[in-house]
């Protein structure tokens, strides 16, 4: 057995069992390997919050959009369907409602047979999608609200939620406020109790950024196309300013792709040891 199972109730009882039996049970081969391909259920039996990974992509110039917002298409065609395996493995995918009111995305998992393989098979399964919108500012008629089943608004009490968005019988939660903003440990927290493994988060600067400076973020996912968008432009984390070199945020890189004239990067921040929310 690679590993012992870390919820705390049941936590190697089925081990005792077998010795119990007379079995010669052995534990700890390729853990690590192992915990990786479960890496969700881990964080959440250990930390009480799902695994967090953030998704970008941004030009040579470190640039998510031009000046005036236009994002459409910063990466090819190839990234693009890298993104779609990536959600299809995901338990939700976490947006802000800047990207909702600016974008109208879908957020759905688009697979074609023969890209994944899970791709051909019915149904499939779509990942929860998951909205901060602290003030409950999303339109009724938006397209990732087109499965209420399947989407989550989280907002806060600062404000009712509006009648015709309660029609539409998307599932709407109330956390707590911070700092003018949605309480994003109180938002990661319930979404646990709700046993979500694994969130992709594709938002704006602003939400990605919360996350990293939380700590909350356990991989990134950098989609780097080789163009320049220029002066103005947004970048993928809005955090800070920093008073030291000291504050920086380390990546790790972990591994590095060719995707059509694009490259990926998956890397993992390296937060301080005593930092409530880190990478186990």
């Amino acid at each position: 057995m690679a590993s012992t199972d870390p919820n705390p109730q049941v936590n190697g009882q089925g081990l005792e069992k077998l010795r119990h039996a007379g079995v010669t049970v052995e534990s700890g081969l390729m853990a690590d390997e192992a915990e990786a391909l479960n890496s969700g259920f881990f964080m959440r039996m250990r930390h009480g919050r799902p695994w967090v990974r953030v998704k970008t992509a941004i030009s040579l110039d470190g640039r998510t959009a031009l000046a005036n917002g236009d994002s459409k298409w910063i990466s090819s065609e190839a990234s693009r369907r890298d993104v779609q395996k990536w959600r299809a493995c995901s338990s939700a995918i976490l947006t802000g409602i800047g990207t909702v009111l600016a974008d109208d995305p879908q957020m759905n998992v688009r697979l074609e047979k023969g890209q994944h393989e899970l791709a051909g098979q019915a149904p499939l399964r779509q990942p929860l999608r998951i909205i901060a919108d602290s003030l409950w500012r999303i339109p009724a008629q938006s397209r990732i609200l087109d499965d209420p089943a399947t989407a989550i608004i989280a907002g806060t009490g600062r404000a009712a939620v509006p009648p015709e968005l309660e029609a539409t019988g998307v599932r709407c939660i109330s956390l707590p406020a911070r700092s003018g903003s949605l309480d994003l440990p109180a938002l990661l927290s319930r979404l646990a109790e709700m046993e979500v493994n694994e969130i992709q988060v594709e938002a704006g600067a602003r939400l990605c950024g919360s996350l990293l400076h939380d700590r909350m973020v356990d991989e990134v996912l950098i989609y780097q196309a080789p163009l320049l968008l220029g002066e103005g432009g947004a970048g993928p984390f809005n955090f800070g300013p920093l008073e030291s070199m000291d504050q920086r945020t380390h990546l790790k890189l972990l591994e590095t792709r060719r995707l059509g004239n694009d490259w990926r990067l998956r890397l993992k921040p390296e937060y301080r040891k005593d930092d409530v929310y880190r990478n186990s």
